[in-house]
């Protein structure tokens, strides 16, 4: 600068002179100064700014770099700035010298500046707790007590570990607390908590756990759940210490009272069952007996220390259970309930009487089953006809009301919810006489005719008024002829209530019979009798010329009776006669399954001729089911005599059975639309019962129906499976129903189409004969794995086989014992024919191979057993051409698959049946039979031969057969035979008929067909069992049973 200003000063006075620019200039500048640099800081760069002369370079060192590297003061306000890169956390020493243009440099101005990577940035935050002004420093967790203050101290540093001003944020999970800066109060709610401190503008944090404690026990929260019960329900009981602020306090133990005190244990009265009442333990509190607590009201007390609180508790009788015994300290005396007066103080003798008209009163008490009093209900009958009860139920007494029937009944009173009644026997009497009623055994008599009067004596309610006791005295009862003369009368005698007098007259005219009641009272009443001179003697009456649809009956059967049918025609003449003239002449003939009456009456002129002749008609009810129904003609002379014929029977017979008998076996009722029927193995009838959707049972030997209310579908076909559950079809499924109709499950759906004919294979046995009765000493045969050796016991049996020593029996005899006596899967015993060995599996299913032997000489047959087989259900549909074979023990499932057995017949089908010839000796596979309707064309009827499950071949088709030509079928069964089917049994049902097939010969292309019933209006489901066919007949609503007679030359 004082160059410049030098030159420039020159250059203004126009300097030229050699001295002025040959001055040499040698002195330095002044030091720069520079600004303060705040540190230490954590800036890598800081931008220094200062002062120097003007013009003049700046030498600058002691960084890691400058920007500018180069500077110079600014000529005219003498500043410059730099931008110095710092050695990072080093203690940087910055040199600053200014150098003028004569080379002269300053003193150097040093500037210290320390980079600090962490510099002031909070790195570190140390917390301190002071609970009531003491620190808590070495606490972890800091440990208070309700109610307690808390003051937070805490210090955040930085990497440096120097103090920063910071502000600092105090929180706590505490509930309910009040945080003012560093101080935390209103601590009242224990638990372990956290305090935690944050530095504002930072993400440091640090906290400290903090452990509230109750205070001191100033109460004691005691709960009752439910605070009201009945006796002997327990009370949970909930008590708990707490502080001032409701925080639990720990106790060693808190004890329990009520008032009032209870004994620890109460016998009820008339019980021998002790009870401990009272507190059970801490939580749990029971009553059983309410004598000392007044109005049923007790208070339950928990005290710890100087605390205590108490509940209420009411405590009400439990239901009732009994009635009250007539005496505590008495129990033989009886419960309470007891006939009284009318003022219910005074109880009455057990002997009770009332008289017709009266009213009996009654009172009883009520305990519950601790013999607490209590109301009932209480529901009180009488036996006693029209009687009326009048109780509310929960007073204890009432009365009985309107006894007007004279005899001995009863009083139940029924506590609600106890099964055994309390029971009081009473009579009512009959009242005193109010009326009296004389009849005579006829209206009109003849001069020596004998007439009787009866008479009967009653009270206002209708009572007869028994007889006395010994002969009838005139000073009770008189009967009375009047006029006297003319008649003479027997002695009055008494029976059973009615008071009878003979009386003999011998002269015509009109007498009154009079009879007079004269105990308590004069009763009387009056009768007249006739006494002609004229005709006494009865007309006579005959039935002739009986016909059915114009043929001549001939009465047959026991009883003996004419056969009839549904709307036929039936014809008969009335033949009558009389001493004098006839009046009139009728029948009658009662239906009693459809309640109708067929009858006529004729009138008869008085000169008719005699003896007359009247035809009549009428025709069968339409409806009728199988009865016998009794034919009663009758004729009344001039005179008003009556005479009829002897009962002629009609038996109504809805079916020809061609020699066999059909009965109606169920019917109405329950019975609605059956559609098939099926035999447990017990003899119970099941019928699907497809009108109202359900399963009704029959059971053996019983004529009462039992509906399943747990089956409510729609069905077709039903079986009866071994273990006794129930399959029906309906629509597109199976449902099985267990043997006690508890379970109900689909046991099995189909894809499409619908289920059809359901049939039963039974299981079976492995089965064979063995003969060795020539086996010779050291013989061996294996059943079911065990070896047996016939061994005279000289030598011994090889190790692990039985030895049988036949001794003085056959060798049969001695190893069929040995078999048995094994326990081995088989079965063995002698045939009393053939004396050979009958070998069985003892269970279904068991395979064949179970029996093998070995020779050495032995004559042996049938050695080996056939295969056994469990079993299943056959199913035909009509989804595809296949018949299913389903094992009666399947799983539920959704449908049917491959996996189940089939027969593919070649369309669909409905009915089915099927029978098994396993009875040739080693064949392992069952040797079916079966027999189907066409699904397609349902008056065709089929059966096929099929070895197991191999294809079947079709035996015979046929649509006709014995003069019949099918109609629509419904169903096949299979009169069962030891060796196959011997008939197969057919129901047609829009032609009313059932068709015996005989398939004695099985394999018989062309079987015989005969006509077993018609007559039926839709006969379907049919069932064979014990020897009988029943048939479900829809239409008829009706199961029919066909017994099949010895003389039947076909099949059944």
């Amino acid at each position: 600068m004082r160059h410049i200003r030098s030159c420039l000063l020159t250059v203004t006075l126009g300097c030229v002179l050699p001295a002025c620019g040959s001055d040499k200039d040698t002195t330095a500048p002044p030091a720069p100064r520079l600004e303060i640099v705040e540190s230490p800081t954590t800036l890598e760069r800081v931008v220094i700014r200062g002062t120097a002369e003007p013009g003049a370079t700046i030498v600058m060192s002691g960084a890691e770099a400058f920007e500018p590297a180069e500077i110079t003061a600014d000529p005219f306000s003498a500043e410059f700035r730099v931008v110095a890169t710092l050695k990072k956390d080093a203690l940087n020493t910055l040199s600053f010298a200014a150098k003028d243009l004569a080379g002269n440099t300053s003193q150097t101005t040093e500037l210290k500046v320390e980079q600090e990577v962490g510099h002031g940035s909070p790195s570190a935050l140390k917390v301190d707790l002071f609970v009531n002004g003491a620190s808590s420093a070495a606490q972890d967790p800091v440990r208070l007590a309700a109610g307690d203050t808390l003051r937070v101290a805490a210090q955040a540093t930085d990497h440096a570990g120097h103090v920063l001003e910071r502000a600092l944020a105090v929180s706590t999970n505490i509930p309910n607390v009040f945080v003012a800066g560093p101080e935390v109060s209103n601590i009242r709610v224990a638990g372990t908590y956290f305090i935690g401190v944050s530095v504002a503008g930072s993400s440091l944090a640090t906290s400290r756990s903090v452990t509230v404690t109750p205070g001191k026990t100033s109460q004691i929260a005691l709960e009752l759940t439910p605070q009201e019960v009945t006796a002997g329900t327990p009370v949970r009981i909930s008590a708990v210490a707490k502080d001032e602020f409701g925080n639990a306090v720990p106790v060693d133990a808190i004890g329990f009272g009520s008032s009032p005190e209870l004994a620890q244990t109460y016998t009820p009265p008339c019980s021998s069952m002790a009870f401990k009442q009272g507190f059970l333990d801490s939580q749990r509190f029971v009553v059983y007996d309410l004598s000392g607590a007044p109005n049923h009201e007790l208070v339950l007390t928990a005290r710890s220390g100087e605390v205590s609180a108490s509940a209420s508790l009411r405590v009400n009788p439990a239901a009732a259970a009994r009635f009250a015994p007539l005496a505590a300290s008495d129990c033989s005396r009886g419960d309470s309930f007891a006939f009284t007066d009318a003022s219910w103080q005074h109880a009455l003798s057990s002997s009770v009487s009332v008289a017709a008209g009266g009213s009996l009163y009654y009172r009883y008490g009520v305990v519950d089953a601790y013999g607490n009093p209590t109301t009932g209900p209480v529901h009180v009958v009488t036996s006693a006809p029209s009687a009326q009860v009048v109780d509310d139920g929960v007073s204890g007494v009432g009365q009985v009301t309107h006894l007007a029937t004279a005899g001995a009944y009863n009083v139940s009173a029924y506590i609600a919810g106890v099964t055994t009644p309390a029971v009081r026997t009473f009579s009512v009497d009959v009242a005193a006489a109010r009326s009296a009623a004389v009849f005579s055994s006829s209206s009109v008599a003849s001069p020596g005719d004998t007439v009787y009067a009866f008479a009967t004596i009653k009270d206002a309610f209708g009572n007869v008024v028994a007889c006395p006791n010994g002969a009838v005295e005139a000073s009770l009862l008189e009967i009375l002829p009047s006029p006297a003369s003319g008649v003479s009368g027997g002695a009055v005698t008494c029976s059973a209530g009615v008071f009878q007098r003979a009386f003999a007259f011998t002269s015509s005219g009109t007498y009154t019979l009079t009879t007079t009641y004269k105990d308590a009272g004069l009763v009387s009443a009056s009768s007249f009798v006739t006494v002609l001179g004229i005709d006494a003697t009865p007309p006579s009456v005959s039935v002739s010329n009986l016909r059915v649809n114009g043929v001549l009956c001939v009465p047959s059967g026991t009883p003996s009776a004419c056969s009839v049918a549904r709307g036929d025609t039936v014809e008969l003449d009335l033949v009558g006669d009389d001493n004098v003239a006839l009046s009139e002449l009728e029948y009658s003939a009662f239906f009693q399954t459809t309640g109708t009456l067929r009858t006529r009456s004729v009138l008869q002129a008085s000169d008719a001729a005699l003896p007359a002749v009247v035809h009549f008609s009428f025709n069968v009810p339409g409806s009728v089911l199988p009865e016998d129904v009794a034919l009663v003609g009758l004729a009344i002379d001039s005179s008003g005599n009556r005479k009829t014929t002897a009962v002629q029977l009609l038996r109504v017979e809805l079916f020809g059975t061609f020699g066999r008998t059909a009965t109606v076996v169920a019917s109405g009722g329950s019975i609605n639309g059956p559609s098939d029927i099926a035999f447990n193995a017990a003899g119970d009838m099941f019928i699907a019962n497809d009108g109202d959707q359900n399963l009704v049972e029959v059971a053996h030997g019983s004529s009462a129906s039992f509906v399943f209310s747990s089956y409510n579908r729609a069905s077709r076909y039903i079986e009866v499976a071994e273990s006794g559950d129930v399959y029906l079809t309906d629509a597109a499924r199976i449902t099985r129903v267990s043997a006690a109709g508890s379970s109900v499950v689909n046991y099995l759906s189909l894809a499409s189409g619908t289920t059809q004919g359901l049939s039963i294979l039974a299981s079976s046995v492995a089965k064979g004969t063995l003969d060795a009765s020539a086996a010779s000493d050291g013989s061996t045969v294996t059943v079911a794995s065990q070896v047996f050796e016939l061994d005279s016991a000289s030598d011994g049996c090889a190790n692990g086989r039985v030895c049988v020593a036949p001794g003085t029996t056959t060798n049969n005899a001695a190893l069929t014992a040995a078999i048995n006596a094994q326990n081995v899967s088989v079965q063995a015993s002698l045939d009393a024919g053939s004396g050979k060995i009958v070998l069985a599996a003892k269970s279904a299913g068991e395979a064949g191979n179970s029996l093998t032997l070995s020779t050495s000489g032995m004559v042996v047959s049938g050695a080996t057993l056939t295969q056994g087989h469990a079993e299943e259900l056959v199913l035909g549909q009509t989804n595809d051409s296949k018949i299913y074979r389903l094992p009666e023990t399947l799983t539920p499932t959704a449908a049917i698959t491959a996996n189940h057995g089939m027969f593919d017949v070649g369309g669909t089908q409905r009915g089915v049946a099927v029978s098994d010839m396993t009875t040739v000796t080693g064949l392992a596979a069952r040797n079916l039979y079966l027999y189907l309707i066409d699904g397609q064309n349902a008056g065709n009827l089929r059966a096929y031969h099929a070895v197991d499950a191999s294809s079947p071949n079709q035996v015979f088709s046929m649509s006709s057969g014995g003069g019949q030509n099918f109609g629509t079928l419904y169903d096949v069964e299979l009169v069962p035979s030891s060796s196959s089917s011997a008939c197969l049994l057919v129901s047609d049902e829009t032609q009313g008929k059932i068709y015996s097939v005989d398939t004695r010969d099985p394999m018989n292309t062309a079987p015989a067909v005969h006509l077993v019933a018609s007559g039926l209006s839709e006969p379907r489901g049919l069932a064979y069992h014990a020897g009988q066919l029943y048939v479900a007949d829809r239409a008829l609503n009706a199961v029919i049973r066909i017994t099949p007679t010895a003389d039947t030359s076909d099949c059944f």
